[in-house]
């Protein structure tokens, strides 16, 4: 069973896309959602604080969010994994993306993490729910 899922952001589109499928799957499966930002410098804890006000709603239950000052991305995530209980660990994945840009974070998470990592493509097609089958015409 899915009870925490970490989707850990910045300020690019894949961390929205990524948010917004994080609070579907909580949806699809009770989960309570806990985003995360990882300022590197204490010039950053603002910015973060704005990224995690826009993409902190949209879900049926308020979303966990987390703002914290540290100098590794990867080990902040991997301390807040271990906190919190997370059963899975969202990543966004789009071309350019500052997440993977900078120092290979979605690499070494992808190596390290102690728990399920899904890679959420930008590009992802979206599906008709289950119930929009039953409508006329579809």
């Amino acid at each position: 069973m899915l009870k925490t899922v970490l989707v850990p952001v910045d300020d690019d589109p894949c961390s929205e896309h990524c948010v917004q499928y994080a609070f579907d799957l909580a949806r699809l499966l009770g989960s309570q959602v806990v985003i995360l930002h990882v300022a590197t410098c204490a010039d950053g804890l603002d910015r973060g604080k704005t990224i995690l006000e826009r993409l902190g709603h949209g879900g049926r239950f308020p979303a966990r969010m987390l703002l914290i000052q540290h100098p590794s991305v990867p080990e902040a995530v991997l301390k807040v994994i271990e906190k919190h209980k997370a059963d899975l660990l969202l990543l966004g994945r789009c071309a350019g993306d500052a997440f993977t840009v900078r120092e290979g974070i979605r690499e070494k998470l992808l190596e390290q993490s102690p728990i399920p990592v899904q890679v959420v493509p930008i590009q992802m097609k979206t599906r008709p729910s289950y119930l929009d089958r039953f409508q006329t015409g579809v």
